[in-house]
Parts: structure tokens; C-alpha cells; sequence
């Protein structure tokens, strides 16, 4: 077989969306996907649709066509004029009217333009979505998903999770491949059916599931999870809760499946691989694969095969196999934090932030290393009206000290990405270099230039406090070099043996002031030129 049928399950009369307060067949979401293709300049989709319905139309535009579908991370200006000015010149469908331009294809105009059992045959080797990561673990990267791999990863999927007759309301986007896979494939090739709405807030995520028949599940993320447990609201009845997008902690499991009366499961997946395995969390941290799929221990990790892979993979993540079909998520790589000999995973530091009386968001962030070899430094932001001391005394009472966040500042929000509440690498340093930091300094009296610098009235020099100030600096920043100091200024003498500190502020156009203080009283201040490098959206990840 080389060809798949757009719409598997391709009874016209099939419910396929719910759109505007009315369910459409698949007769009539045939005949919409005709109209949109017939009307579409040549080049690849750049899918921008923010209504599922339409999403899901042009989609099947695309598929039809045999044109690939481009999912960016974010549709950012300068991220879809990037894509825009690629060579096989790709065009923007969107139904935003604020976007505009010469490649751009608005699709506002009214649905449903009649009734069509013209099914299309899409060849299996097609490229049908060209994805691309977040970022949140460094720059983002392009994965290519045939049509073959998709249609037999939502068999796979729609098999694992009873899909067939569930009406789905999703909170993901549909350009990122957990909402892909969930809130458009299974509707496409199984016998159900999407909301086209994407709600947000807990009220609306209620009023949009009354609106759907029974039985209903709920597509969603940790976070919007948090919200809708928080709210206090009664929920109509839920045939499950399918969580994906970050890892989800067991107690938050727990008191969503109490507050929404049903079983909470995750998908763990990768945009390299797709989705590829499921747990009910509540029921123990054990991963059991789609039927077909095969794990093969590697070091510290897993390869994976078969399904609907269409080549072995290696995961990125560290992996430990309990046998071929199942395994314990240990986190990734680069999760793992090294303090004084002692180990921890950002996701189990998160967990214990988020779980505390009070804190509506939060995370831990390795900003880099600090001058003692191989020893991380910790800091951590936090969303919460409680002060720093007693998130810090709750801390205390869960983890090790070693890894207690120094220091742990108050925000306001996390960047958080809209729809899947990624927290993207590239964010967290912009959310850090907006931040005060603080230096401990202390020249002991025994130093052998103080004896020169000046004897009897010893003195710190004023080029030896400039090293130390340019040393600390660049020891919290972030991959950045202190490129020049611009202005400094001595107002008092720092003595032997007297402790000071200095403050420095968030960056400013390539600039960070800094105050010296001993006490509350300034003794210097100056400006430092700290230009960003390239390469720093690499390294540790959130």
C-alpha cells in the first residue's frame, strides 16, 4: 500500500469537529478541505490556524495537495519571516486578521461550502509535517513526519487510550505535535471528534466540555491542570485526562483525579519520536509502550524500535528499562544537578516548589557553573505573595540544603509558552538577566600586597576589586564576557578583613551597573559593557 486516506473511518455522516455551537460531518469538512485547496497558492502550508476547525481544514488542504504542513515553535514575526523567506517559498495560512503580506492566506471566511464523499489518497511517503522543537532544551531542531508515521502513530495512540466515540476538547495547540497528534490525527483517522475551541481558563475549559457529549476527555497540560484544580469549580462528567507537555507530578495526579472524578494519564513523547508510551501517574512511575514498539537498553538511556517508527531512535532522556515494554523516566541528560557530591533532577525540584502552600508557578534553573569545577549553581523563580523565607523554610523540609535555589527571586509570571507552557532555555535567560545579582566580596588582611598598598593604612586596590568584580560577574552570568568597564568610580576605601558586597543590576542595552557596599554604606560604583555571545542558548535544561 502506498497511499492513506485523508479521513480513515470515512462514514460521511461522521461527526469529525464541533465548530460554532454545531457538530460537521466528514462529508462536509471533505468539502471544506476541497474549497481551501482550490484557492491556495503553490509551496508548503505554514499552518497558523488558531481555531482547531480550521487547523484541521488546512491540514487536510495540505495532505491532499500532497504539500508539507510547517509547524514553527511560536509565530513570532521574526520566526515566520524567517520561514517565509526559506527558497521552496512556503506560505502563512492564518485566520489572525492582524497578519498580513504578500505570502499570507487568511482563512476567515465561511465554512462548511457544502457536502463531498471525495475522500483523498495521500501517499504514504509524503513529508506531511515538518516539526520543529521548542527550545527549551537549547535551539530549536526540524524533524520530518511522514504520513505513514502519523497515521500509524494515532492507530497506536487511539488503540492505547479508547479513543473511538470520545468527543475531545484540547488546551494544546494544534501546531505542536503533542496537540497534533491528539486533538487532529485522532480525530482524522479515528472514530471521534474535536472541539475547535482552545480554552484556557478553568470557566471556559467547563463551558466548552458541556458543550460536547458524553463521553468526554480532556487533552491538557500540567500547568492548565494546576488551574483547573485550584479553580474549585464542578466539572461535567470526564471519560479521562490526557496530559502530556511536562512531566506531571504524582501528587498533583492525585488531586486532579479527585477533582475531576476520572483517571489522569500522561503521553511520554518527543517531537524526535513522537509519542511512544502512557502511564496513569497515580499508579506507580512505570512507562508501558504502544503495542509494537521495542526498548533496548543503551547507556544511561534507551534505544526504541518498531511501531510506527520508521527507524530505531535513541532517547534523549535517561532511561531505566524494566523490560522491553516498559521503563522508569529518570529525567534528561541534562536534568541531572551535581552539588557537592550530591545528586538531584530539576523535575523533582520543581515538583516540590510547585507542591508548596502558596506558589502558583515555579522553577529551578542552572544559569551555569560556578568557579569551583564541576559544581552547579541553583537559583529558582517563583510565582507566590509568600515570602522568600518561608518557601525557602518549605524547601528545607523536602530537599537536601545543598540544593536549596541561591537565590530564589519573585516573578511576577514564568515565560511560559502559550498553549504548552513549555519554559524555553533561550526565556529563562532573558527572565534571569533581568534579574539583581549579588556578590560576596572579602580580601583578608594576610595578603601579601597590602603590605605595598599602603603600609600602615592598608588599601584593597582598586584594579584587584575591578577583577574580582569582572571574575564574579561572568561567574553568574550566563556564557557572557564582561567586554570593557565603562565607568567606575572609587567614593570610599575598602578595607582588609571588611566584608562587602556587590549588586549588580538586570542588563540594560549591553550594560550592567554595579554598587559596592560594606554595610549599607557605597563605597564604589560603576558600569560594565557584558555583550551577549553566541551560542548560549545551549547547555542545562528546563
Amino acid at each position: 500500500m502506498n497511499a492513506a486516506a485523508l479521513v480513515g473511518c470515512a462514514d460521511p455522516g461522521r461527526i469529525i469537529a464541533f465548530y460554532e455551537g454545531r457538530p460537521v460531518a466528514v462529508g462536509a469538512y471533505l468539502a471544506d478541505v476541497a474549497h481551501l485547496g482550490a484557492r491556495v497558492p503553490p509551496g508548503a502550508f505554514i499552518n497558523a490556524c488558531a481555531d482547531r476547525y480550521r487547523f484541521l481544514v488546512g491540514l487536510g488542504a495540505a495532505l491532499s495537495l500532497g504539500r508539507t504542513t510547517l509547524l514553527p515553535a511560536n509565530h513570532a514575526p521574526e520566526t515566520l519571516s524567517r520561514l517565509l523567506a526559506q527558497e521552496d517559498h512556503p506560505f502563512l495560512l492564518t485566520d489572525d486578521p492582524a497578519m498580513s503580506g504578500a505570502r499570507v492566506v487568511a482563512y476567515a471566511d465561511a465554512l462548511q461550502q457544502g457536502f463531498s464523499q471525495n475522500n483523498p489518497a495521500v501517499a504514504l511517503d509524503l513529508v506531511a509535517v515538518r516539526a520543529f522543537t521548542s527550545g527549551s532544551t537549547g535551539a530549536p531542531t526540524v524533524h520530518d513526519k511522514t504520513w505513514r508515521s502519523l497515521v500509524a502513530g494515532a492507530d497506536l495512540a487511539g488503540e492505547r487510550f479508547g479513543i473511538d466515540g470520545s468527543a475531545l476538547l484540547g488546551t494544546v495547540p494544534a501546531q505542536h505535535m503533542y496537540g497534533l497528534e491528539t486533538t487532529i490525527l485522532l480525530p482524522l483517522r479515528r472514530r471521534a471528534f474535536v472541539h475547535a475551541r482552545r480554552p484556557l481558563l478553568p470557566a471556559d475549559i467547563g463551558a466548552a466540555l458541556r458543550e460536547l457529549p458524553t463521553p468526554r476527555r480532556l487533552i491538557t497540560s500540567p500547568v492548565h491542570l494546576q488551574a483547573l484544580v485550584d479553580s474549585g469549580q464542578t466539572w461535567p462528567p470526564l471519560a479521562g485526562v490526557i496530559c502530556s507537555t511536562a512531566p506531571l507530578g504524582e501528587a498533583l495526579a492525585q488531586r486532579a483525579e479527585s477533582a475531576l472524578q476520572t483517571v489522569v494519564e500522561e503521553i511520554y513523547g518527543a517531537t524526535e519520536v513522537g509519542s511512544i508510551a502512557s502511564r496513569r501517574t497515580t499508579a506507580g512511575p512505570a512507562w508501558h509502550l504502544y503495542a509494537g514498539l521495542r526498548l533496548t537498553p543503551a547507556a544511561d538511556t534507551a534505544g526504541v524500535s518498531g511501531g510506527h517508527l520508521e527507524a530505531p531512535a535513541v532517547l534523549q532522556d535517561r532511561i531505566d528499562c524494566l523490560d522491553e515494554e516498559h521503563f522508569v523516566w529518570r529525567g534528561r541528560h541534562a536534568d541531572l544537578v551535581l552539588v557537592a557530591g550530591k545528586r538531584a533532577t530539576l523535575p523533582m525540584l520543581n515538583e516540590v516548589l510547585r507542591a508548596i502552600d502558596g506558589v502558583q508557578d515555579g522553577v529551578f534553573f542552572v544559569p551555569g557553573r560556578s568557579g569551583d569545577a564541576g559544581v552547579e549553581r541553583i537559583c529558582a523563580f517563583v510565582v507566590t505573595p509568600r515570602p522568600k523565607e518561608e518557601i525557602l523554610a518549605a524547601l528545607r523540609r523536602h530537599i537536601d540544603p545543598v540544593f536549596l535555589p541561591r537565590p530564589l527571586y519573585h516573578v511576577t509570571e514564568l515565560p511560559r509558552t502559550m498553549g504548552t507552557d513549555k519554559l524555553p532555555r533561550a526565556a529563562l535567560i532573558d527572565l534571569y538577566d533581568r534579574q539583581p545579582h549579588q556578590l560576596e566580596l572579602w580580601f583578608p588582611a594576610g595578603r601579601s600586597f597590602f603590605a605595598d598598598h599602603f603600609p600602615g593604612d592598608p588599601l584593597v586596590p582598586g584594579a584587584l576589586l575591578l577583577d574580582a568584580l569582572v571574575g564574579g560577574y561572568e561567574r553568574h552570568a550566563i556564557g557572557r564576557r564582561v567586554a570593557g568597564v565603562e565607568t567606575f568610580k572609587w567614593l570610599k576605601a575598602l578595607r582588609p578583613d571588611v566584608p562587602a558586597r556587590a549588586c549588580f543590576g538586570p542588563i540594560e542595552n549591553g550594560r550592567v551597573t554595579v554598587v559596592v557596599r560594606a554595610g549599607e554604606e557605597i563605597l564604589a560604583r560603576g558600569v560594565l559593557c557584558a555583550p551577549r555571545p553566541e551560542g548560549t542558548d545551549g547547555g542545562a535544561l528546563v
